[in-house]
C-alpha cells in the first residue's frame, strides 16, 4: 500500500499514526504493533482507551483525533464490523484521509474479498445490525461503502504474508515488504531521482525496476501525486500491467481516468485510436504503467510514441522487476530500487 505523508510545512499534526482496531486485537496483535511503533520515540500514535458501551456514539475526542493524525492503520479483524464504533471511526478515517494515500489496511485473519464485500463474519455482522433496527439503512449504506473502499486500497494481509513476527519476546516488523520498510521508499535515493526526471524536459519515459515489495509502486503513486499538486502534470492516469497483459482492460482503466467511454462493440484497434486521440489532445499527462513483465508495444494500447508525447508535455513512466524490460521500452531514465535497512525504515514516519 501505499502511504504518502503530507509535509509539516501545510499542517502540523498531533499524531503521526491512528490506529483503528477492534477489541478483540487490542491486548494482542495491535498492542504489539502500537509498542513498536512507540518504542522509536519519534512516532506519537493515537491508540483508543475509552470502553466501548452499547449504542453509545463515537466520542467528539475519537473524531479529532482522526482529524489531526497524518494516517492512519486499520487492523481490519473478524469482529471488526460487529462494532457500530468501529464503522463510523472507519467512515471517518475514510472521510478525513481517503484519495491521499494516508491509509494502511491490514487484514487480520480475514479475506479481503470479505471485507469488500461483506461476506463470512462481516455479512453476519450486517445481518445483526439489520435485525436490532437501531441503525437507519442509510447509515448501513455508509458502513458497506466505506468497508469496500478500505478494501480496495493497497494493504497487508497476514493470512498470505508474514510481514509481522515475534523475536524474543517482541514484536518485529520484519519482512522487506512490512509498511514501514516500504514507506522509507520515499524519503530515499529512488525518490530523489524521480523527483529529477521528473522534472526533465528531455526524459519522456521512464523505468523503476527493482525486487518485488521494495515500494516501486509507492514511490511512483507519490511522486506522481506530487507532479500533480505542484502543476507539472494536469492529468495522472494508471494501469496495472501484469503477467499476462488484458489489453481492453489496460485500454478501459486508462480511458475511464481520461473521461473518455468505450462502447462494448468498439475493437482493440479502435480504442487504441480513440485513446491516443485523447492522450493527443490533451497536455501534460502522466501515463503510469505498473508491473510490467515484458516488452510492449504501446501503439497497441493506445499510448503515443515518446516523441508524440513529448511534443503534448507529457510522460510515461513504467515499473518492473527487472532491468532488462526497462532497456527494451527504451526507457531515457531508468531508477533502480534497492531493499530496505530497518535503521532506516522509519524515515517517512518522522519527516517533518
Amino acid at each position: 500500500m501505499a502511504l504518502s505523508i503530507p509535509s509539516a510545512s501545510a499542517r502540523q499534526w498531533k499524531y503521526d499514526v491512528f490506529l483503528s482496531f477492534r477489541g478483540e486485537t487490542r491486548h494482542g496483535f495491535v498492542s504489539h504493533l502500537y509498542d513498536e511503533l512507540e518504542s522509536t520515540g519519534r512516532i506519537k500514535t493515537f491508540m483508543n482507551e475509552e470502553k466501548l458501551e452499547v449504542g453509545k456514539a463515537i466520542s467528539p475526542n475519537l473524531l479529532m483525533a482522526i482529524e489531526e493524525s497524518r494516517l492512519a492503520i486499520v487492523v481490519l479483524s473478524p469482529n471488526y464490523a460487529s462494532s457500530p464504533w468501529c464503522l463510523d471511526e472507519l467512515a471517518k478515517v475514510l472521510q478525513s484521509m481517503e484519495g491521499r494515500d494516508r491509509i494502511l489496511p491490514i487484514f487480520y485473519h480475514v479475506d479481503p474479498s470479505h471485507v469488500r464485500h461483506q461476506l463470512g463474519s462481516f455479512a453476519e455482522a450486517f445481518t445483526k445490525h439489520e435485525e436490532n433496527s437501531r441503525h437507519s439503512k442509510e447509515k448501513l449504506d455508509q458502513w458497506r461503502l466505506a468497508l469496500k473502499n478500505v478494501a480496495d486500497l493497497s494493504g497487508w494481509d497476514t493470512k498470505n504474508c508474514r510481514y509481522f513476527k515475534f523475536h524474543h519476546g517482541l514484536f518485529q516488523l520484519s519482512s522487506k515488504r512490512s509498511p514501514l520498510m516500504i514507506l522509507n521508499q520515499l524519503d530515499g535515493p529512488g525518490m530523489t531521482s524521480l523527483r529529477h526526471v521528473r522534472k526533465d524536459d528531455e526524459i519522456t519515459a521512464i523505468g523503476v525496476y527493482g525486487m518485488g515489495g521494495v515500494g516501486k509502486t509507492t514511490l511512483v503513486k507519490h511522486v506522481s501525486a506530487q507532479a500533480r499538486e505542484l502543476g507539472l502534470v494536469n492529468y495522472v492516469i494508471r494501469a496495472v500491467v501484469g503477467q499476462i497483459p488484458e489489453l481492453r482492460n489496460i485500454q478501459g482503466t486508462l480511458a475511464d481516468q481520461l473521461g473518455l467511454k468505450f462502447k462494448k462493440e468498439e475493437t482493440e484497434i479502435r480504442r487504441a485510436a480513440r485513446l491516443l486521440e485523447g492522450i493527443m489532445r490533451g497536455n501534460k499527462i502522466l501515463i503510469v504503467l505498473d508491473n510490467v513483465w515484458q516488452r510492449i508495444n504501446l501503439s497497441r494500447i493506445g499510448i503515443p510514441s515518446y516523441n508524440e508525447l513529448h511534443g503534448c508535455n507529457s510522460k510515461l513512466i513504467l515499473t518492473s522487476t527487472r532491468m532488462n524490460i526497462c532497456y527494451s521500452m527504451e526507457c531515457q531514465a531508468r531508477i533502480h530500487l534497492d531493499t530496505l535497512s530497518e535503521e532506516d525504515s522509519w524515515n517517512l514516519f518522522v519527516e517533518k
